[in-house]
């Protein structure tokens, strides 16, 4: 089964939405790291 990126369903979305969530924190941790 191929996905077509024409049809984002909404677990597209979802898991979209956790990957940006997921790199925020990293860049949070970082940032707060680097201190």
């Amino acid at each position: 089964m191929s996905t077509n990126t024409a049809t984002v369903g909404p677990e597209a979305t979802e898991s979209l939405a956790d990957e940006l969530d997921s790199v925020r924190r990293l860049e949070a941790w970082l940032i707060d790291t680097a201190r």
